[in-house]
């Protein structure tokens, strides 16, 4: 879409408009505000608002308000015709986002996006081509699967998150024996399970395990490098017939 000219004028479209409506009686159908850091160029929000403007009821608005649509917006029905490919290639992102998120990869994909994706139009150059860039990255990341794997980093991320809450009242911010508690808030755990390791774990097999596999914290390492040694006195003991003179 970067050389795409008419995506261009588009922008530079809705960007003036959206200087040019916010402060306006109509300021409640101004274009969205970009995000700097989206993904697919802001494809998503933009053309959904224009579908939007162009779809929409004017006979709603007020005269002022009508006024001032056709004075900023008639613009959008110039893209009329590029519209539906626009669309066409975010709903073919969804669909392969939406497959990969929630079904993960597998030798399935393909032909579940394939389904997926058959009721859309691929009737010009350009979305044949993201077409075929969908399926060459789903054969490319699922070749060699025997099963299905996570295609997103959601679950992890969720995990690591519950386990900075289960942390975060430690001294010093790392990975230490809380890891422990992983297996507690990603598993139901049942009352046989905690009864049968309370009877066959101690307190020392624990402790072992956490001195092999997660070592030594952070804060133990810094205690012991800041531990204070106690320093000998440099006084040198006075003698006695000294201390008599001296009235001690």
């Amino acid at each position: 879409m970067e050389n795409d000219d008419n995506w261009k004028q588009f922008i530079n479209f809705t960007c003036e408009t959206k200087r040019n409506l916010i402060h306006t009686v109509i300021g409640f159908i101004a274009p969205p505000k970009p995000k700097d850091k989206a993904r697919w160029l802001n494809l998503d929000i933009y053309i959904e608002w224009a579908e939007n403007v162009m779809y929409l009821g004017k006979e709603k608005l007020k005269k002022a308000e009508r006024d001032k649509f056709n004075d900023n917006l008639s613009w959008v029905q110039m893209f009329n015709p590029h519209m539906a490919e626009w669309r066409t290639i975010i709903d073919t992102l969804v669909a392969l986002k939406n497959e990969v998120k929630y079904k993960g990869l597998s030798k399935k994909t393909k032909r579940s996006f394939e389904k997926s994706i058959s009721g859309l139009k691929f009737n010009t150059p350009r979305l044949i081509e993201v077409r075929n860039e969908a399926l060459a990255y789903i054969e490319k990341e699922c070749t060699g699967f025997s099963g299905a794997y996570p295609g997103c980093s959601d679950i992890i991320e969720s995990v690591l998150g519950k386990y900075k809450i289960f942390s975060g009242k430690s001294p010093m911010k790392e990975v230490g024996k809380a890891v422990l508690t992983i297996p507690v808030f990603t598993s139901d755990v049942e009352y046989d399970e905690v009864k049968a390791a309370m009877e066959s774990v101690s307190t020392k097999d624990v402790k072992a395990w956490i001195d092999e596999n997660v070592g030594e914290s952070l804060f133990a390492r810094r205690k012991q490098a800041f531990s204070l040694k106690k320093i000998k006195s440099t006084v040198k003991n006075i003698p006695e017939y000294l201390k008599k003179v001296a009235c001690f």
